[in-house]
């Protein structure tokens, strides 16, 4: 009975310590098959498991291997030297750990694009994005933390590369954090770090020696939509030297230093059930996007060495409708400009105020942008041409219009000076119109040019392409003279100073062209009844058409007419037309006129073609005096009582040089007998009474009749003037008409009596002295 009472108080131990014997022995099994239930209840097919003898509260698995399907993705994860730390009854119970530590996992993607699975997903017409997905990543975890010290994972299609990456992992179920390098066919690309939280909070660093793209963020579910709100922060120069160095090819050889930087924050939304269709997916697209850009690029085989972009930018999107704002002050800068013939230090392009373009995304052709204000300036511009070339400021007011067709706009440019070398001219500004094709080849401008300088308003019209070569047309409408010639006077030293402009109007048209390295000017100066004063010279009605042309070596040609009304030097004098032509190199300067008449005294006076340096003439010629009227000469002294009667020939041989005018040995006289007449005043008749010789001189020609009248004609470059003069003929009314022949010599000085013919209109005292002297 003792015994019985015994056995029957132990079997209870004994039943215990039997289970705990056989819980001990079966532990790896057991444990095993919770691992494996586990992990085929989430969808992988094969599952291969190896523990070792479990230690208190803690499985030690030397390796786990397993694949999954699902259709177009093949997955196998393996797995090394596994530490899992756990409660027994909470995995027989819950499938839960304490944690898992990893020595090495490594995990493959396939991609099978030839799987008829694939193509339906590719397909598909809508992707769910489920919210609880995200969440179900951290649901998956089977313990409180895991950590896998070794990470490798392998991703490829069947045609495309091998991409790898490397690093480690761990998660709890509040967040997942990782590192990897990234390798791409066994080449190194750089490192990730990210985080992603149980909130879908979202931080992700890439780099590679220096950082090259950081993001930040969350991402939230709210109204059956996705909302994802982003900082963005682009190292640009580092970037792109990864992406030359990773042989990537860019439409431009750009070179960016590495503290160049790109930042953004963007909001999108987007619906749980998102389109994978281009079109509809653009219709569900919502969300904004601004834009900060501080870069200095420097591109190869550009007009500039270097540019910095200064950019500042808003962009929202809404049912696949876009507006792209463009912030006052974003700014372009070109650093060593070179296009042709036009080079600068530095050229600055800055935005006044903001400006848009917006459109329906997948519809280029309804895209539109807004007026947009620009100015552009800058520093150490210069044309190859000209020896001081300034365009700047340039203001620019671009009309808005849809995108793809020619640019319309309007151009300001205060302040225009182009001056070729060894040519001053008056600084202009321009106001007008300016259209570019599609294909900016070239620029139309239509506008006015003005100055502060002249008074004048230039209406012009150009093309010119984008080297600033080309041609431009340009009018002068009426302008009055007086005011023209006066302010011109600074500019054209051939103004001579004496020369006054009284009335009369100035009108031009030409063509201005530039070319590569020269540049030509053509233009049609017209002069209309103007009224001019030279000293006391005037000139009246005068008209003046002329052709001119000019280079950029200074080669000028100048050929036009001139008619005129009456000139008046003293005597009223009028000119046929003078026909000329005006030729200037680097080596001379010449002048041609061709052959005209001077009609003076009743008479014509007829000049040959003449050709010479206008600076420094030296020439002779003969001029040819016909039918000049002898009263009409004589009647310059009609208040001293000289009249007369005859037609007077004759040629004089004209010499021009630096001195001035000289002629020697010139011969005018009567061809036909004429009369003179002479009355003397009072003061010379009575000095006769007491001169024998100069009464019978006085008697002689109070009625002379001449047979004869010879001149000898000698003319000094000082202005003196020698006439000796032969006269033979009779006074009837004289001792009965006794023959006469009378020398008489006239010296005078020309400039000195035309002065007193222009203040009186008579020789008053030229006589009387002749005969006292």
């Amino acid at each position: 009975m003792p015994k019985k009472l015994l056995l029957l108080l132990l079997l209870p131990l004994l039943l215990l310590s039997t289970l705990l014997i056989t819980a001990y022995l079966l532990a790896p099994t057991l444990s095993r098959i919770a691992l494996e239930h586990w992990i085929t209840s989430h969808g992988f097919e094969s599952v291969d498991v190896s523990l070792k003898h479990p230690q208190a509260g803690r499985i030690d698995i030397n390796q786990i291997t397993l694949t999954r399907t699902d259709g177009q993705r093949r997955i196998r994860l393996q797995a090394n030297d596994i530490q899992i730390s756990f409660s027994l009854k909470a995995l027989l119970t819950t499938a839960s750990l304490k944690s898992i530590h990893i020595q090495r996992l490594s995990a493959e993607i396939l991609i099978d694009t030839t799987l008829p699975e694939r193509l339906e997903t590719l397909q598909a017409s809508v992707v769910d994005l489920d919210p609880t997905l995200a969440t179900r990543l951290f649901d998956l975890l089977p313990a409180e933390t895991a950590q896998i010290a070794e990470l490798v994972l392998s991703y490829q299609t069947d045609e495309g590369p091998l991409l790898m990456g490397a690093g480690e992992l761990g998660l709890n179920p509040q967040q997942l954090h990782t590192r990897l390098s990234l390798q791409r066919d066994q080449q190194v690309l750089g490192d990730i770090r990210a985080t992603l939280g149980r909130d879908l909070s979202i931080h992700l660093q890439i780099n590679e020696h220096h950082p090259l793209y950081e993001v930040g963020g969350d991402f939230q579910f709210i109204e059956n939509r996705w909302h994802l709100n982003l900082g963005h922060q682009l190292h640009a120069g580092a970037l792109l030297d990864w992406l030359t160095r990773h042989q990537v090819s860019l439409p431009l050889a750009l070179q960016l230093p590495m503290d160049d930087q790109l930042a953004f924050t963007s909001r999108l939304s987007l619906p749980r059930l998102l389109p994978l269709s281009p079109s509809r997916l653009l219709q569900v697209l919502e969300g904004d996007l601004s834009l900060s850009v501080r870069l200095h690029p420097s591109i190869d085989q550009a007009l500039a060495k270097q540019i910095s972009l200064d950019i500042d930018a808003q962009l929202t999107l809404q049912q696949s409708t876009f507006n792209l704002t463009l912030i006052e002050g974003s700014r372009v800068t070109l650093h060593q400009l070179s296009t042709g013939d036009i080079s600068a230090s530095r050229l600055l392009l800055q935005l006044i105020g903001n400006t848009t373009l917006s459109g329906q995304l997948n519809q280029p052709d309804s895209w539109q942008y807004g007026v947009a204000n620009w100015v552009i300036n800058g520093e150490g511009l210069k044309h190859q041409a000209l020896e001081h070339f300034s365009l700047l400021p340039l203001q620019l007011q671009l009309e808005g219009g849809p995108l793809g067709q020619s640019l319309q706009g309007a151009v300001s440019l205060p302040m225009i000076a182009l001056q070729p070398a060894g040519v001053e001219l008056p600084n202009v500004s321009f106001q007008g119109q300016f259209t570019v094709p599609t294909d900016f080849s070239h620029i139309d401008l239509s506008g006015s040019l003005s100055s502060e300088q002249l008074p004048v308003s230039i209406n012009t019209q150009a093309r010119l392409n984008t080297n600033l070569r080309g041609e431009m047309n340009w009018t002068l409408a009426a302008t009055p003279a007086p005011a023209l010639v006066s302010a011109l006077r600074p500019f054209i030293e051939a103004i001579p100073s004496p020369l006054m402009v009284n009335t009369g109007s100035f009108k031009a048209a030409g063509r201005l062209s530039l070319n590569q390295s020269d540049w030509s000017l053509r233009a049609s100066l017209e002069l209309i009844s103007a009224d001019l004063l030279y000293g006391n010279n005037q000139i009246e009605q005068l008209q003046w058409q002329s052709e001119l042309q000019i280079d950029h070596q200074g080669k000028l040609s100048n050929t036009g007419q001139i008619r005129t009304g009456q000139i008046n030097i003293g005597l009223p004098i009028q000119l046929s037309q003078l026909d000329y032509e005006l030729l200037n190199t680097a080596e001379q300067t010449w002048l041609t006129i061709s052959p005209f008449t001077a009609s003076l005294l009743e008479g014509t006076i007829y000049l040959p073609t003449l050709s010479f340096d206008p600076g420094e003439p030296d020439m002779i010629f003969l001029i040819s005096l016909r039918d000049l009227n002898l009263g009409s000469i004589l009647e310059l002294y009609a208040e001293k009582g000289i009249y007369g009667e005859g037609l007077i020939d004759g040629q004089l041989p004209v010499q021009i040089t630096s001195e001035g005018i000289r002629i020697q040995s010139g011969n005018v006289g009567t061809v036909q007998p004429g009369v003179i007449r002479y009355q003397p005043d009072e003061n010379l008749d009575a000095m006769a009474d007491s001169n024998m010789g100069l009464r019978l001189a006085l008697d002689a020609l109070s009625n002379l009749h001449y047979r004869m009248l010879d001149m000898q004609v000698d003319y000094q470059p000082n202005g003196d003037l020698t006439l000796r003069s032969r006269l033979q003929g009779n006074n009837p009314e004289w001792q009965q008409g006794r023959p006469i022949d009378l020398t008489l010599t006239v010296e005078d000085n020309i400039p000195t009596l035309l002065r007193a013919l222009q203040i009186t209109g008579r020789i008053r005292d030229a006589v009387d002295d002749h005969f006292q002297r």
